[in-house]
């Protein structure tokens, strides 16, 4: 007998699942790969397998997985046969949507660490050597999928994925895989039906259903009425930590943790906020909710803090030995927010959330060799108010930072203080939470986040004490105390540091009540 091991990808899951704007086809599709990754994937290559092959389940969630395969040595030829089989029946069961992609190494000889390398080596391989996809031929007789142009239409079905005949204003002409990914939705709303992993647990675990629509997640922003928040979040350095995971039983353990943990984190907040939300991904270590925009930043704000203290009372109750020795303090999360009317593109939103959290990342690396994962996670932000929204990294380079001979310059200096750890974060909205409260004008926190873009460092701070002088004791007192705790106290706007916060305290300042 001779052992194996198979790691399982499902590339571009990302692409598949917000391939479009509409939210029942994002829910459908996101339900669609939960319940397949958590479900029928290891029950299908079992199926597909010899039958004298013993299948090990290591892990199956969060778009991918890792077993244990032990088979005789006829049986071992076929191993590789019986997987292709499991990729062509994702390939029908997603309609051609999405592809999974695996990896196959021999476990005999080696250790698991170094049999699992090799495995990943073989799926790297195998994605590359994959033949490219045609892009599908139209002709003038050719209907286009209403939902995804680049796929013929199939069938003419309703909001609900059920096939119809053409006519009616309920009805449109859909590729096979919209109508499979509206049919799912519409399972998952369905009161008293099977629901999949994600929309069951939600409801089981806050007390209350996710919101319906996107405009009704924006009717709860108690801030900028009618603003939706999407957040993405993702797992710190995960990928350095499980290359070096050295048994089984640590993988296993990992990746329960981490996915039980980043589920968990998020209904802690929700329900200890009394927050409305609405999931579209939930699962591994990412993160991908919308939530009113008056809620969005308290929910990236908690959420690191809460994945680092159950994550790390996992490992020290079930974590193997090596995990309670690397990884004792539990795991870190960053966090990006794009907040934007309920109405906005939604991919254009969730383009913006995707580049904050990579610049949130980017941030949070500086920290990687720290002992405690709380330094590590960092929550960038901003309010999308233009389809033309120009990349987050060149912005901040060009916009927010001021580096340059000038007169009256005394020096570089930085217009935000973004990415945030979560702490400091939380500081920022109390401040804007008691500005409001105690009824500070919109037009002074507009005049302060003016200051902070003057052009030189000695015009900000002219403007920001001109604006300061001319305000309550009160509230004068609660910026310098900001300054004093986020720039380390000094000079406003800038304190004795190189950056700012009155410019994302308008900010915040317009999403709080």
């Amino acid at each position: 007998m001779s052992q194996h091991v198979v790691v399982i990808d499902f590339p571009g899951i990302k692409e598949f699942v917000f391939a479009t704007d509409t939210l029942r086809e994002i829910q459908g599709a996101s339900a669609l790969l939960d319940a397949f990754n958590r479900d029928e994937l290891v029950e299908r290559i079992r199926r597909h397998l010899p039958r004298a092959t013993a299948v090990e389940e290591v892990y199956a969630n969060g778009g991918g997985g890792q077993l244990v395969l032990e088979a005789g040595g006829a049986d071992e030829q076929r191993l590789d046969e019986g997987l292709v089989r499991v990729a062509c029946d994702v390939d029908e069961v997603f309609a051609g949507g999405i592809a999974l992609v695996y990896g196959l190494a021999r476990l005999d000889g080696q250790g698991y660490k170094a049999a699992v390398a090799a495995a990943h080596r073989d799926l790297r391989r195998r994605r590359w050597a994959a033949p490219v996809r045609a892009a599908v031929a139209t002709a003038p007789l050719v209907r286009e999928c209403a939902s995804l142009g680049a796929r013929p239409a199939r069938v003419c079905a309703n909001v609900a994925g059920i096939a119809r005949p053409e006519g009616g204003d309920d009805v449109r002409w859909v590729s096979e895989l919209t109508r499979r990914k509206l049919a799912k939705a519409h399972e998952i709303r369905r009161p008293g039906a099977a629901h999949s992993h994600l929309w069951s647990a939600f409801e089981d675990a806050v007390g209350w259903p996710p919101c319906d629509t996107l405009d009704e997640v924006g009717e709860l922003s108690s801030g900028r009425h009618g603003y939706i928040g999407v957040v993405y979040a993702d797992g710190n350095s995960m990928g350095k930590v499980v290359q070096d995971i050295p048994d089984k039983e640590s993988y296993r353990a990992f990746s329960r943790i981490v996915d039980d943990s980043v589920r968990e984190a998020s209904y802690e907040v929700i329900r200890e906020h009394d927050l409305q939300a609405l999931p579209l991904l939930l699962g591994g270590d990412d993160v991908v909710m919308v939530l009113p925009a008056s809620a969005a930043l308290r929910f990236a704000a908690e959420l690191p803090e809460a994945f680092q203290r159950r994550s790390g009372r996992a490992v020290a109750k079930d974590g193997t030995p090596w995990l309670r020795e690397k990884c004792r303090h539990g795991f870190s999360i960053s966090v990006g927010v794009a907040v934007g009317r309920a109405r906005h593109p939604f991919h254009l939103l969730f383009d913006q959330a995707e580049q904050l959290l990579h610049s949130a990342k980017k941030d949070a690396a500086r920290t990687t060799g720290a002992s405690d994962p709380r330094t590590q996670a960092r929550v960038d932000f901003q309010i999308v108010k233009s389809s033309m929204v120009r990349e987050v990294t060149e912005a901040r380079k060009t916009e927010f930072v001021f580096d340059g001979p000038a007169k009256g310059n005394t020096g570089s200096f930085l217009r935000t203080l973004r990415p945030y750890e979560p702490a400091k974060l939380k500081t920022l909205l109390e401040l804007a939470s008691n500005l409001r409260q105690g009824k500070f004008p919109n037009s002074k926190a507009a005049a302060l986040a003016g200051a902070a873009m003057a052009p030189t460092r000695r015009a900000a701070e002219f403007r920001a004490i001109e604006v300061l002088a001319h305000l309550k004791d009160s509230h004068r007192g609660l910026l310098e105390d900001a300054v004093d705790e986020l720039c380390g106290g000094g000079l406003p706007p800038f304190g004795s540091g190189a950056g700012t916060f009155f410019t994302e305290l308008y900010e915040c300042y317009q999403l709080v009540r």
